[in-house]
């Protein structure tokens, strides 16, 4: 209704329909959006939580494994020498009391590089320890200390590699050498052992062998194979190398390790 100047009213009535529309935020497809937002944020904090967390594990899970070989392959395997040279020392003292001194310094010498290992193992100072001396050198002088006083004919056809792998590289194979070769001494009843290191196609191949009693479980098995030879896949697998072990129970064996140049994992696998 309306008037005029004089304050007349009209009595027609005049119906206009005005509609505001909502702002966009007011809408509900936008509070679909905001429920649908959340939810995805919520589930992606989930899900990077839940794999960081998974990754964390396996980070723990792997240092284990690796603590696990390091006593394995240092401090149980010294404790098993030096048991070893101590019986031989206590045969010699029944037959040969005379030699019983050349064996004695060898358990003293043994006893000193196994706390050196040991101590350079816990510390993670392989690489600054060993730095100086190639691999060659240093299987002839691990072989030759743990085949000292027992009667097996070693063969060592050692390369000096022209083009050294990295530390990292280096020390697994030296560990694993140390591994098979105990192995041998303390388990294959051989009379004779072979160790050859050699440059390949694919980068640094090591091979074990000896005519002794085989294994008793197959490296394909991973479920069956004893702590040593498990550690010793482990350690090939984690550089990417290639780990093979023939031979069953009665039959000499051979292991076989190719390690490749290039820091790609798996290359061999």
């Amino acid at each position: 209704m309306a008037d005029d100047d004089a304050g007349s009213w009209n009595r027609q009535t005049a119906t206009r329909t005005v509609r505001i529309a909502a702002p966009f935020y007011q809408s509900s497809w936008f509070y679909g959006l905001c429920v649908l937002f959340g939810t995805l944020s919520a589930w992606g904090v989930y899900r990077t939580r839940e794999r960081r967390l998974t990754g964390l594990f396996s980070a723990v899970l792997q240092e284990r494994r690796r603590v696990a070989r390091e006593m394995h392959d240092t401090i149980v395997q010294g404790i098993v020498g030096i048991s070893t040279q101590l019986e031989a020392l206590a045969m010699m003292l029944a037959t040969s009391p005379s030699k019983a001194r050349g064996q004695l310094d060898r358990i003293r010498e043994l006893l000193r590089s196994n706390r050196d290992e040991a101590r350079n193992a816990l510390w993670d100072l392989r690489v600054e320890t060993h730095e100086s001396i190639d691999l060659a050198t240093r299987l002839h002088d691990s072989v030759q200390q743990i085949c000292a006083g027992v009667d097996l004919h070693v063969d060592l056809r050692l390369t000096h590699l022209v083009r050294p792998l990295p530390p990292e590289r280096e020390y697994c194979l030296h560990r694993v050498a140390q591994e098979a070769v105990r192995n041998v001494v303390l388990h294959a009843q051989a009379r004779q052992l072979s160790v050859d290191l050699a440059e390949c196609a694919e980068g640094v191949r090591l091979v074990v062998k000896d005519d002794g009693i085989g294994v008793q479980a197959s490296a394909n098995r991973p479920h069956s194979m004893h702590l040593g030879l498990l550690g010793m896949r482990e350690r090939v697998e984690q550089i990417g190398g290639r780990f093979v072990l023939t031979g069953g129970p009665g039959r000499s064996a051979e292991l076989s390790v190719t390690v490749p140049r290039s820091a790609n994992p798996g290359v061999l696998s």
